[in-house]
């Protein structure tokens, strides 16, 4: 007895939306792996030296004080992993209102992109983003093109359908 094929992706519209929500979350912490890889070879070929806008950030928003330059650099550390994996709900709130693939990446990577530029200056730990230099800009944007390009792959190769195309049944 042959049986056609079935999809395993049908579920209700609040179990797919918290599984897009779960994949947005894997999605960030690879895209943050990835921006970190970047940032490192970056630094490395042009002598910058490591960001500590996650710790002043860390700082201005929650008060926090490390007490010593090891403790400041495990909670640049910190807060970098978690703002990064925390971005990639972006990507899932983007499938849940029903924008995918290549635009939902394009639009994620816009909106780490205006984010970086609006919340530092907010926070007083950046100038205003109309004062940054156009390469500091361009190699922010680049950066975050390789965490949405990550991330959106990620979110796209664990939301594809699981099909089964061949049931074999025995009598």
């Amino acid at each position: 007895m042959k049986e056609k094929p079935f999809v395993l992706c049908d579920e209700s519209w609040s179990g797919r939306a918290a599984g897009y929500l779960g994949k947005g979350l894997v999605a960030g912490v690879l895209g943050t792996i990835a921006i970190t890889i970047s940032q490192q070879i970056e630094m490395e070929k042009s002598g910058r030296q490591p960001s500590n806008t996650p710790v002043l950030a860390a700082q201005k928003v929650f008060q926090i004080n490390p007490q010593n330059e090891i403790a400041e650099k495990k909670l640049n550390n910190m807060v970098h992993y978690a703002y990064g994996t925390a971005l990639g709900l972006i990507r899932g709130v983007l499938s849940i209102l029903g924008i995918k693939g290549f635009i939902a990446t394009l639009m994620h990577i816009s909106i780490v992109q205006a984010l970086s530029m609006i919340i530092l200056p907010k926070l007083k730990i950046a100038p205003p983003a109309s004062e940054w230099e156009r390469k500091t800009i361009l190699i922010e944007l680049m950066h975050h093109s390789v965490y949405g390009v990550t991330a959106g792959l990620a979110f796209d190769w664990m939301n594809r359908c699981i099909r089964k195309t061949k049931l074999a049944i025995h009598e």
